[in-house]
């Protein structure tokens, strides 16, 4: 990854602003920066680490990231949701997320949502999700400075910290 940064600083030396990579794998995610005519950087998170635990928790009614999500999944496991980016525009049919259920035994229960045919989940509260609702605000605020209201609020005015 870090010689395509590189590469990609080398191209970037000539443009106007900086340049941002996100790196949104299933278990963590990673954001660097390349200034124009500098090396890239790797962005650190507000416990000063350079990757951030791709999960979500919902509790209350909002949703905690990275960090405090990870810290609630070994004593509310229903409560958080991790894998996400493997969720995403699959069926629940899907044999790929059969095999995702059984390998990393995820704690929550993987439902098909009528209009669209792809995977929501329901939290405690009865709230149901998307997995595109949960991977929005599963992205570090540095990436999403400002969240449009339309992602992050579901029906059930579940709201995202990331936002607010």
């Amino acid at each position: 990854m870090l010689a395509i940064l590189f590469l990609i600083s080398l191209a970037t030396s000539a443009a106007a602003g900086p340049l941002m990579a996100v790196d949104l794998g299933s278990e963590f995610i990673k954001v660097a920066v390349v200034p124009p005519g500098k090396l890239p950087e790797i962005v650190t998170n507000e416990m000063t680490k350079r990757r951030t635990s791709a999960q979500v928790a919902v509790v209350d009614g909002n949703r905690l990231l990275g960090e405090e999500a990870a810290a609630l999944s070994i004593r509310y496991p229903s409560k958080v949701f991790s894998r996400l980016r493997d969720l995403l525009g699959k069926s629940p049919a899907d044999s790929s997320i059969q095999d995702l259920q059984q390998t990393h035994l995820l704690p929550y229960n993987i439902e098909t949502d009528s209009q669209r045919g792809t995977i929501t989940v329901s939290t405690d509260d009865g709230s149901v999700l998307s997995s595109e609702q949960l991977v929005v605000c599963a992205t570090p605020s540095v990436v999403l400075p400002s969240c449009l209201s339309t992602s992050c609020h579901s029906p059930a005015n579940v709201q995202c910290t990331c936002c607010h």
